[in-house]
């Protein structure tokens, strides 16, 4: 995203200058240049080690709509001394217009708001509706409408962004939307910008790092809105401390769903989020049973592998093996309805053992809103796994 540039006064211990002020909205710092004259040079001497403050006013960027204009920003951080450019050769020309990028006796220091939020007023107001709008989005489909308490709430998808509309005020369900939209598409979007009907523009100025690969939990374009409206009402219908949980368990489903991170870092995440609605105290293979509706078997495994990943620090590679020896110690003739330990390829049961915790964790969810639609419920890779393992042990010409 390209910088926005405009002007404003810095105030700075009890001395002011015009500065020409460039925002990069990705990174949330600013840049200001001034004449190198119009502060001390001491102000910029820093003998303590913190980073002082200083004051932005009166800021203006002129944009193709019109103006953004914020009267007063505070608890902005200088970003030390900031670069001088100075030359034998100064001339008030090249000193103003720096038509050669060569010019001198101006000073340029970077500046961070402490705010991760920044508002402006749009000059004049932009159309009446209120408007959320996210970068980092994953999906590319169509315009879905979900209604919400009364109120219809317009999801408008593009390459790489997502805009949030409706005719009342939106920002109050910034995070449940969020929220939502992340369990939809597999990965935080994050917020850039909201647009309120009386004009106020909030530009977020600090974002999370960016994920490079969404994984969808709907499967079916047609079932976009209904899973959509179904996760968005659930979530819109909890109290604040109710949702303030899910949000937090959310952040470890996602690390989980996100396909750039090692098996092992992702079945943490699902196992986080699966202890974090455990009844129970600690994990426990009957509660998992009843309330993640697996084989308590399954829930057994789970369990032992969680100790093995987490406690003794092992690989899912390594623990599979260890685990499965350790149940048939204890229960000659143990087997699971998830996943069939008889073929020894303890490889492709690890594979296996992930696709039926992220399975686990997905209909956690889709139960709990309420959803009957299709889902990601991995069941082609399951089946593609399966027929590999079954492949290994029959022979090319049958049995």
């Amino acid at each position: 995203m390209k910088a926005f540039t405009g002007q404003a006064i810095l105030h700075f211990e009890g001395h002011a200058a015009h500065v020409s002020l460039s925002l990069d909205p990705t990174s949330g710092e600013f840049e200001a240049e001034l004449l190198a004259s119009a502060l001390p040079d001491n102000l910029f001497n820093s003998h303590t080690g913190l980073a002082k403050t200083v004051r932005l006013a009166n800021i203006t960027i002129p944009l193709p709509t019109g103006t953004l204009q914020c009267d007063e920003l505070d608890d902005v951080f200088l970003a030390g001394r900031g670069g001088v450019s100075m030359s034998v050769t100064e001339t008030p020309i090249s000193r103003a217009l720096n038509l050669a990028n060569d010019r001198s006796g101006i000073r340029h220091i970077a500046l961070h708001p402490a705010a991760p939020l920044i508002q402006f007023i749009h000059v004049p107001a932009l159309e009446s509706v209120s408007e959320l709008y996210f970068l980092n989005n994953f999906i590319r489909g169509i315009p879905v409408t979900v209604a919400i308490n009364n109120c219809s709430i317009s999801f408008l998808p593009r390459e790489t962004s997502l805009s949030v509309t409706c005719e009342s005020d939106l920002r109050p369900l910034l995070p449940r939307i969020r929220a939502a939209w992340s369990v939809l598409q597999g990965a935080f979007p994050s917020h850039a910008a909201s647009y309120n009907q009386d004009g106020g523009v909030d530009l977020a100025v600090r974002r999370p790092r960016p994920y490079y690969e969404g994984n969808s939990l709907f499967r079916g374009w047609q079932n976009l809105e209904p899973l959509l409206s179904a996760i968005l009402q659930s979530f819109v219908a909890k109290s604040e401390d109710e949702f303030k949980g899910w949000e937090k368990a959310i952040s470890f489903y996602l690390e989980g769903r996100n396909k750039e991170l090692d098996y092992d870092v992702r079945i943490i995440g699902f196992m986080v989020f699966i202890e974090m609605f455990d009844a129970a105290s600690t994990m426990s293979k009957q509660t998992i049973s009843q309330e993640f509706s697996c084989s308590i078997e399954f829930a057994d495994l789970l369990v032992r592998m969680r100790n093995k990943l987490i406690h003794e620090r092992m690989t899912l590679w390594n623990a599979i093996p260890q685990v499965h020896a350790a149940l048939l110690q204890y229960q000659p003739g143990w087997s699971c309805s998830e996943i069939d330990f008889t073929h020894g390829d303890f490889e492709h049961a690890s594979i296996l053992f992930f696709l039926h915790l992220e399975l686990l964790v997905n209909l956690f969810i889709i139960n709990h809103v309420g959803y009957s639609g299709s889902f990601d419920d991995n069941s082609e890779m399951i089946a593609d796994i399966n027929s590999k393992m079954v492949e290994q042990v029959v022979p090319p010409n049958g049995p």
